[in-house]
């Protein structure tokens, strides 16, 4: 009996010798997971064309075009140049000529005298919401003033972005927020009508109203903007 218990354990640690390992699974990891790779920074975006940096003082901005952010003093800066430029004027000159024609608000007569006062009027309501919304109030809620061009986009996607600008705005770290800058300067602008206004139109129905078409001008004001380098270059184009 103690040999051939003596055998079977000579035979048990003779099998454990000469076992082979046990089978691996065979899978091919690279097969059920995907490749990873790792950037230092996100990779950005790719444009078609490369970004050329905008002019410091440059109220709107093209898609292609690269701008850095506007200190305080260039805010104002930019408030006072945008009010210098060819447009501005045309601007002063069209609504003071259609309010002459109707004698609507402010109502300083239909003769060359009031024409006179409107346009003036124009003038001093255009530069002060200008200076008020896109210089002081910008600055003081770090806002960015200037307008940024949707080129790229479906015309209708570009009408609705225009208008919605009297109402959102970039922040100076880029962000978008309710466009305090405007809602608010305009409303001053407005408010300061009162006092060079004539009597009959320094009253604050006419005043609210005057503020509510101040918001229209300035999304229709974009609308122009928006499509202007479209429109230069459908002119140019049909001339060429």
């Amino acid at each position: 009996m103690a040999a051939t218990l003596l055998c079977a354990k000579s035979a048990i640690a003779g099998d454990d010798a000469t076992l082979p390992d046990a089978p691996q699974p065979m899978v091919d990891v690279g097969a059920v997971l995907p490749p990873v790779e790792f950037h230092a920074s996100p990779p950005q975006p790719s444009s078609s064309a490369p970004l050329t940096p905008a002019p410091r003082l440059e109220k709107y901005i093209g898609p292609n075009q690269s701008t850095v952010r506007l200190s305080a003093k260039e805010k104002l800066e930019l408030s006072g140049w945008e009010q210098l430029q060819p447009y501005a004027f045309a601007t002063q000159f069209i609504g003071a000529g259609w309010e002459h024609l109707i004698d609507s608000n402010p109502q300083y007569g239909s003769d060359s005298g009031g024409f006179g006062e409107r346009l003036g009027a124009a003038a001093l309501l255009q530069n002060s919401r200008a200076i008020l919304s896109d210089g002081i109030m910008a600055s003081i809620f770090r806002q960015d003033p200037r307008y940024y061009r949707q080129g790229h986009r479906p015309v209708k996607q570009r009408l609705y972005y225009a208008a919605e600008r009297v109402f959102i705005i970039r922040s100076d770290e880029g962000k978008y927020q309710p466009n305090y800058s405007q809602l608010l300067g305009n409303a001053v602008a407005t408010a300061l009508t009162m006092t060079y206004y004539p009597a009959v139109s320094a009253t604050w129905p006419k005043t609210a109203k005057g503020y509510g078409i101040s918001l229209t001008q300035g999304a229709l004001g974009n609308e122009i903007h928006e499509f202007t380098p479209a429109l230069k270059r459908l002119v140019f184009h049909h001339h060429s």
